[in-house]
């Protein structure tokens, strides 16, 4: 299995992407284009965004499963 990230991940008002390098924050329209819900948007290639349950706080790493 590939890994994608491996580490903390740093939220911002509980958002964060994974992003092949080089590779631009894509906009929330854009990541989540020709979806009805969910929590992780792939739309854009290269980049992935992920919505979460947690608090809006950009200063707190993610905890463990994320």
């Amino acid at each position: 299995m590939r890994v994608l990230h491996d580490g903390p991940l740093y939220l911002s008002y509980g958002q964060f992407s994974i992003l092949e390098p080089m590779a631009e924050h894509p906009d929330l329209e854009d990541a989540f284009a020709g979806q009805r819900n969910g929590l992780c948007g792939g739309a854009v290639p290269g980049a992935l965004h992920f919505m979460t349950g947690t608090p809006h706080r950009a200063d707190r790493p993610a905890g463990g499963g994320v």
